[in-house]
């Protein structure tokens, strides 16, 4: 297979999971946890319609698996942020904090 067509079927296949994740649903739950299937993690209720201030990787040093991801919000009607943690592997992800 030359490298244009393979090319060609990279992009139509990054095109289709670009177009799958804009009209994706979001679940507001971790369906996945390292420690049992049945074990589910619920977002923060807050969070929905909340103002995102912050959003990044934990430092290395708190040893955050998959690097983790941070959310800092304001609830609507509130003024202090909080703080989402989530963590992360191969097995699913994972609400730490």
């Amino acid at each position: 297979m030359s490298a244009p067509r393979r090319n060609a079927r990279a992009e139509a296949r990054a095109r289709a999971v670009r177009d799958c994740l804009l009209k994706a649903s979001v679940i507001p739950r971790l369906p996945h946890s390292p420690y049992s299937a049945e074990n589910v993690d619920t977002f923060p209720p807050d969070i929905v319609g909340a103002k995102i201030v912050c959003l990044g990787a934990a430092p290395r040093e708190c040893d955050v698996e998959g690097g983790g991801l941070i959310i800092d919000y304001i609830p609507q009607g509130e003024n202090e942020s909080k703080r989402l943690v989530l963590a992360f592997n191969e097995l699913g992800m994972w609400i730490v904090l």
